[in-house]
């Protein structure tokens, strides 16, 4: 997700189809990471793991959360869900990570693109289900934001008829940034499990427990 946002940013998307078409053009200026203000969605572990990122490279980043907490060392602001329409219009990048629930079932609307920036760049790497996906195509044909990444869609696999292919400023990955496509992922997957099979046998606590009403962890 975090090299989606920088493709977009480079307009290295439109560059990759020139080069697919044999045509040599020039695109303009172009945005960067350093000085944006990247706001995360979600802030479970991904989030904070790619706001870690976004800060090293110099963004402001800003967390939205569901539950009050003291603000990670990765993050510069930290708010709640119901502060989210006072966050969206002064952000740059907007990443989404949050799971199917009742309540992010198109979270992401008409009136939430209508509230970001025209520059504004929209990811989502969550669930499909939170996206209304004629709602983004829209604001990215009508250039009420720039540009959208996404990793998931609803459906999945999306069909190849679906117009969000065609549009040149919305990217679409077959929900592959994570799983095992990262080798290394398995590994700390199992430290997880172990971990967490000697804690139960100990009478410890177990890590990353899920509230499967919410979707997010305890």
């Amino acid at each position: 997700m975090f090299a989606m946002m920088m493709c977009l940013q480079k307009k290295l998307h439109l560059y990759r189809d020139d080069r697919v078409n044999g045509e040599w053009n020039d695109y303009g200026t172009v945005t960067s990471i350093s000085d944006a203000t990247v706001t995360i969605i979600g802030l479970g572990d991904i989030g904070l793991y790619y706001a870690g990122l976004a800060k090293a490279l110099g963004a402001y980043v800003i967390g939205v959360k569901r539950r009050k907490s003291d603000c990670p060392k990765q993050v510069d602001e930290l708010h709640l869900m119901e502060d989210v329409n006072e966050i969206i219009p002064k952000s740059d990048v907007i990443v989404s990570f949050l799971p199917n629930t009742p309540f992010t079932y198109h979270l992401y609307n008409a009136e939430f693109f209508s509230k970001m920036k025209k520059s504004a760049i929209f990811l989502n790497g969550g669930r499909g289900s939170a996206v209304d996906q004629d709602a983004l195509l829209s604001a990215v044909q009508n250039q009420d934001i720039y540009a959208a990444g996404l990793d998931v869609t609803d459906p999945e696999p999306l069909p190849s008829e679906h117009p969000l292919w065609k549009e040149k400023n919305i990217m679409i990955t077959p929900h592959v940034s994570g799983s095992f496509h990262l080798p290394e992922t398995l590994d700390k997957i199992v430290e997880i499990a172990a971990a967490n099979i000697e804690n139960y046998l100990t009478g410890k606590a177990l890590k990353n427990i899920i509230d499967f009403e919410t979707g997010y962890c305890k």
